[in-house]
């Protein structure tokens, strides 16, 4: 399996390991709360679904959340060892951003200095746009993790000709299309960089046809085992594509308005994405010599890109296939950073000459005290989110033993406070986990309504309900109050 770890050095074996600890103990410090957006929701409650199909059979439906199984495999494994905490939502995230500097950090020091990949790695960890969204469980943080496994695969084959690092690639771009389908727009750049390599077509043709009959297999199980004879692709354009247009969400835009995909999201990543589009055809038209692989790297961030842009549901009008939204333009961030960081060394290279790689150990030493100690702190203070976490946990399950209710004004926040917290044998007890919002029973406050979750309802007076001991979700569900209730509560 030496195409897995092919002999690092023991310094190198250091910088990596010292990589992956800051990018935990970072993630660590800056943890969000178990759920920022519906997607995520959808995800963790599929794979609650099937953990706890004797409880929750009825909430299982096939959508593009529970059909994007590459996700959804992670999550139900962590789901199944750490059934007990809440806290396992963040694990199946954290591998994949593990996978993702581990793979980043190889195929960079195959290609530069360790100086080079390590500034890469971190650059990468304290991206902005990904450290905002690489706790939840979205697409573009497994989009990563896999695009990045099958590039480097993909490299490994075309240097050793070993048949398992071929078959690893084509694996590893498959599970990005599961993840996301249109992670496919880095396909044309992988097999360009075939035919650069070799100069021959069988490779392309034997990569080609291998995702084709994996993309086939997977449909007809979809065929055989649920309603949907074309496979995901059918689900994913009736939920994000057909769903969108009706709703209105996509109407007909101008030319220029396409452009609007990548001009909208925030820096640094905008900035990235028209530094390298600018950059790119330099490296074929300069005299001056470029190492191949920057090439292929600008072709790899053109080509996803440029297929994000001009790949639409209508052309007469110009009707985008998704909405703009920053997370979807993710995927390559991996690429956009090795290539600027490469061009920026390469270009400025005298300004760096006296960056030696024995200093490197001493400031990744440091960033990792430096995190560590501020991950203390949180825990000292009793803020950090894991802790957090547990007590919102621990309180909402002890109210609801105590037949305390836990009452909120927002429908959708008490919704996704129970399924996220309350323990499986309250959810069998009076399954809770199925209720739909509208069902959900409230009552009438000084002309203001309120949802509540209580344990026995039948002992319950609705109109003392706040004026007694009751738990308030206020703001997002993860914010919470005991109000009126005992001190030892």
């Amino acid at each position: 399996m030496k195409f897995i770890n092919p002999g690092l050095k023991n310094r190198n074996c250091l910088f990596l390991f010292s990589i992956l600890a800051i990018g935990i103990l970072y993630h660590l410090s800056i943890l969000p709360p178990v759920e920022t957006g519906q997607d995520a929701v959808r995800k963790w409650l599929m794979m609650k679904t099937l953990l706890w199909s004797d409880v929750v059979s009825g909430y299982w439906a096939w959508d593009h959340h529970s059909s994007r199984w590459a996700i959804n495999i992670p999550i139900l494994f962590f789901r199944s060892i750490f059934d007990h905490t809440v806290n396992a939502y963040y694990f199946s995230a954290w591998s994949a951003m593990l996978a993702t500097l581990y793979f980043m950090f190889k195929f960079c020091l195959k290609y530069m200095s360790p100086a080079r990949a390590v500034v890469s790695c971190l650059l990468f960890i304290f991206f902005e746009q990904y450290s905002r969204n690489a706790n939840q469980l979205i697409p573009a943080i497994f989009s990563n993790a896999y695009i990045m496994a099958s590039f480097y695969y993909l490299d490994n084959y075309l240097d050793t000709k070993k048949k398992l690092a071929l078959g690893g690639s084509i694996l590893c771009l498959f599970f990005a299309y599961l993840s996301k389908i249109d992670n496919l727009y880095f396909m044309p750049a992988f097999l360009y960089y075939i035919f650069v390599k070799e100069r021959s077509l069988k490779t392309i043709i034997v990569y080609s046809l291998s995702l084709a009959a994996l993309y086939l297999s997977e449909t007809a199980l979809y065929a055989l085992f649920t309603d949907y004879n074309f496979g995901r692709l059918q689900i994913i354009f009736k939920a994000h594509v057909d769903v969108g247009i009706k709703a209105n969400k996509m109407v007909g835009i101008s030319f220029f308005q396409i452009f609007d995909k990548i001009l909208s999201v925030g820096s640094p990543l905008v900035y990235l994405i028209i530094f390298s589009f600018i950059y790119s055809p330099f490296l074929f038209i300069k005299k001056r010599t470029h190492t191949e692989i920057l090439k292929i790297l600008g072709v790899i961030i053109i080509s996803y890109y440029f297929l994000k842009l001009f790949i639409l549901k209508d052309y007469s009008p110009f009707i985008p296939l998704e909405r703009n939204k920053e997370r979807y333009m993710l995927a390559a961030s991996p690429f956009l950073i090795i290539f600027f960081v490469q061009v920026v060394f390469s270009e400025f290279k005298k300004y760096f000459l006296k960056i030696n790689s024995k200093f490197i150990p001493y400031a990744l030493g440091g960033l990792i005290c430096l995190l560590f100690a501020q991950n203390i702190v949180l825990l000292a203070n009793g803020n950090h989110r894991l802790q957090v976490n547990n007590k919102i946990q621990t309180v909402l399950n002890q109210a609801y033993e105590a037949n305390i209710p836990i009452v909120s004004k927002h429908r959708k926040d008490l919704h996704n406070a129970y399924r996220f917290y309350l323990d499986k044998q309250y959810i069998i007890q009076n399954n809770v986990y199925v209720h739909d919002d509208n069902e959900m029973p409230s009552f009438l406050n000084n002309a203001k309504k309120y949802y509540y979750l209580v344990k026995d309802a039948n002992r319950l007076d609705l109109e003392k309900v706040l004026s007694q001991c009751h738990i308030l979700i206020s703001k997002k569900y993860y914010k919470f109050e005991v109000k009126n209730c005992p001190a030892n509560f």
